[in-house]
């Protein structure tokens, strides 16, 4: 049996620590905490004001938070992603500060605000050929892709 092989090209996480696995494990090992008071929106319905954010990202900004990140890490690994990749979108809100915006204007087009318009915005950051696909499954969202990943390289 002739099986194709399957590559992670591109493994990456941000948290509040900041980028990648080893800001993350030195920022749990500092002791320190990275939760601290929100200044970027009125927490008043919240009963919280207290988060764990990303720095430099910008509350009704150009693009999305959600995008803002993602154009980050699709920047590096773009070039080492094969044009024939599947793109598998894990999300439980996708760009929400979208919609909110949206509503908040009064607009009632919420084109921009789906998922799927998300994940066109990914394949073309990704420079990948196929549509890919959305797994929306709250907070199951990244274990259901990783099952579904594996269930695709399987079935090859």
């Amino acid at each position: 049996m002739n099986r194709e092989k399957a590559v992670v090209v591109a493994a990456e996480m941000l948290t509040a620590y900041g980028w990648g696995v080893a800001a993350c494990w030195n920022g749990i090992l500092s002791k320190k905490t990275a939760i601290s008071r929100l200044s970027r929106f009125s927490t008043q319905a919240f009963q919280s004001d207290y988060a764990a954010t990303i720095n430099g990202l910008k509350y009704r900004g150009q693009d999305s938070l959600a995008m803002q990140m993602l154009k980050q890490l699709f920047h590096k690994a773009a070039p080492q992603i094969p044009e024939d990749a599947r793109l598998i979108l894990a999300t439980a809100k996708g760009e929400i500060d979208l919609l909110e915006k949206q509503l908040l204007e009064g607009s009632h087009d919420f084109s921009e605000c789906r998922l799927g318009r998300l994940l066109e915005k990914l394949t073309t950051l990704a420079r990948v050929k196929d549509d890919g696909m959305i797994i929306s499954a709250a907070c199951a969202s990244s274990t259901a892709a990783l099952a579904e990943a594996a269930s695709i390289i399987r079935s090859r």
